[in-house]
């Protein structure tokens, strides 16, 4: 099935794509998945902090910021922002950890292949801490409903999110 195969083409489109499949199931797309009483949103299932960013970031940034859920569901302009937002920023701060970066060098971590688009749907499951616990001692972290944040990793791995780099700023050239 599709959930169990890995990403095999790339880009950022391809990697949400997956992770909307894993989160809302194989029908496309459901915008208004919710469980009752549940903090967990939309097509990918986003937490609070997810959708609201962090505090001290502009609104601007994070477009699902105090967005009531009739209006997040109505929205997959606002639920693709939120998600974008979201991933751009654990791809970026996950690219800043020293454990990370070695397994990506490494190409793998006990005993498994690591991606950057793998290390980021770990992330979306489980968190940055439990990516970085499974980093440094390979105690793979569940979520919730009991799913090991390592089947996000594996089913997600391969995706290229290069396109989500920060590019750097350059001065322009003088005129001569």
């Amino acid at each position: 099935t599709v959930r169990n195969q890995p990403v095999t083409t790339s880009g950022p489109q391809t990697y949400l794509n997956k992770l909307a499949i894993l989160e809302s199931g194989p029908t496309q797309p459901n915008w208004d998945a919710r469980r009752p009483r549940s903090q967990y949103w939309g097509r990918w299932q986003l937490g609070r902090l997810a959708r609201n960013g962090p505090a001290n970031e502009p609104k601007a940034k994070w477009p699902a910021r105090r967005v009531s859920w009739d209006v997040f569901k109505a929205s997959p302009e606002i639920q693709t922002a939120a998600v974008t937002s979201w991933s751009k920023r654990a791809f970026s701060e996950l690219q800043n950890s020293s454990l990370a970066k070695a397994a990506i060098q490494a190409g793998q971590a006990h005993g498994l292949p690591v991606t950057w688009s793998g290390l980021v749907g770990m992330d979306h499951l489980v968190g940055r801490g439990a990516v970085i616990k499974w980093l440094r001692t390979g105690e793979d972290t569940k979520d919730a409903n009991g799913t090991p944040g390592t089947r996000y990793l594996k089913t997600l791995n391969g995706a290229d999110l290069s396109a989500w780099n920060i590019k750097p700023k350059t001065e322009a050239a003088p005129n001569a």
